[in-house]
């Protein structure tokens, strides 16, 4: 006879009771209970899975009185998995003494199962340098890329990374994609430039990509701010998500797609290469671009009415060619605020083996959501299509990942002793 947990057999959409404590949740500081070294900042940056469905995060920590990056592994339960790297968790930085932090994470799912983190890293002139690193699936840095595994790219002169506005996506062939925003400190302080980064699987800047590795986000007004926010990889080309800004304060969501030389594919979007959410009376901005099962695109993000206090989600699903998708929500954008009190941006999402997508909010209320393939709202889902947040999100990033088994898991940095937040995971099932 098997005994169930007392709180078993829950829908889909609510905690798993199974994970962390009483309220499904995983806090970040118990997890690096073992070491005292470790001091009240500890924000989760990045999550993903790896090739045995177990949770691999990265981490932002002030330990011994310096700012560090963690890389660690969770079993199924939300506790340390203490075969991986250094007990569990992977403790460094990318410059000797200087400050730094992980940030978003991907795994290669295929052998041998590589995993990449990017981060910052405090440079010589004391503004931050982008910084990626590569562990094998142990959690032992891998010597063949970069230095001892890890990679600077240095900021230019006059201009300001956006610490948390960095993405990464490995493509088919193995090389690496890396995007960043970068601001003109000199100049006014919404004037921001995308720039997407492809590496070599061994660190180096791949210079069939562009010329020299380095792709801007650029549209003919010169006085325009662009900026990514996600990429993926669609077979050797590369879609890019984010937003140009063509006025003062009004964004306009953005897909573009590359080929696999760094050139614009015109074949894509509105005949130009790009993809462009122009909303009445509503700026917008795409937070990340995902893949179905049958190549269509879903960007998710969020859209705003200037001089308004709240958000709205943002979803649209396109063919693989960036034309409008028909069959979710009539080709339309879809808009959605289930509390006018409360923001409800998407700031990721992830399609699930039956093509449903879930998405995450930044802020608040509510933390997820789960929309069928047509774009309705999937009201199996903790009965009504979307589960509310029982803490405040504090700090950036949030963080959504899908298990083997289907489980749904979320960081975030949500309100505690440390006025950037605490970091916490939470188990939903699915």
């Amino acid at each position: 006879m098997t005994l169930s947990h007392p709180k078993a057999n829950r829908s889909p959409g609510t905690p798993d009771p199974a994970f962390g404590d009483e309220d499904s949740i995983a806090y970040l500081s118990k997890l690096l209970d073992d070491d005292p070294a470790f001091q009240v900042l500890a924000l989760f940056m990045g999550l993903s899975s790896d090739l045995k469905g177990k949770t691999i995060f990265s981490a932002y920590v002030h330990h011994e009185e310096q700012y560090k990056y963690v890389i660690g592994r969770t079993d199924s339960d939300g506790t340390l998995d203490r075969t991986f790297a250094n007990n569990g968790i992977l403790l460094g930085s990318f410059n000797s003494g200087a400050a730094c932090s992980g940030g978003k994470l991907v795994v290669q799912q295929s052998e041998p199962g590589l995993i990449y983190m990017q981060g910052w890293t405090e440079g010589p002139s004391g503004w931050a340098d982008l910084a990626i690193t590569c562990v094998d699936k142990h959690g032992q840095p891998n010597p063949s890329f970069g230095n001892n595994g890890s990679v600077v790219i240095a900021t230019p002169v006059y201009e300001e990374l956006l610490t948390n506005s960095c993405t990464l996506q490995i493509q088919p062939d193995g090389k690496l994609l890396v995007t960043a925003n970068y601001l003109l400190r000199h100049n006014e302080l919404q004037l921001t430039t995308g720039v997407v980064f492809r590496l070599l699987s061994n660190g180096e800047p791949d210079t069939g990509f562009n010329g020299n590795g380095r792709w801007e986000l650029k549209i003919p007004d010169p006085h325009a701010a662009t900026a990514i926010n996600g990429c993926l990889s669609q077979g050797g080309n590369v879609v890019i998500a984010g937003h140009v800004r063509t006025q003062p304060a009004h964004n306009v969501a953005t897909l573009v797609r590359l080929d696999n030389k760094g050139e614009v594919d015109k074949s894509f979007g509105d005949s130009s290469g790009f993809y462009f959410v122009y909303l009445s009376d509503h700026g917008s901005v795409f937070n990340t671009v995902i893949e179905r099962a049958d190549h269509s695109l879903i960007a998710a993000g969020e859209a705003f009415t200037r001089g308004a206090p709240h958000q709205l989600g943002l979803l649209v699903a396109l063919t693989p060619n960036g034309s409008p998708h028909l069959m979710f929500n009539q080709g339309k954008p879809l808009l959605t605020q289930f509390d006018a009190e409360r923001e409800n941006h998407w700031s990721c999402a992830l399609v699930q083996p039956d093509n449903k997508i879930v998405v995450a909010a930044a802020f608040w209320w509510p933390l997820l959501a789960r929309f069928n393939v047509d774009g309705s709202l999937d009201t199996t889902f903790n009965s009504t299509g979307y589960t509310p947040a029982d803490f405040t999100i504090k700090s950036a990033p949030v963080q959504l990942v899908s298990r083997q088994d289907g489980r749904i898991i979320v960081s975030a940095n949500i309100t505690g002793v440390n006025p950037e937040g605490i970091g916490v995971m939470k188990c939903f099932l699915s």
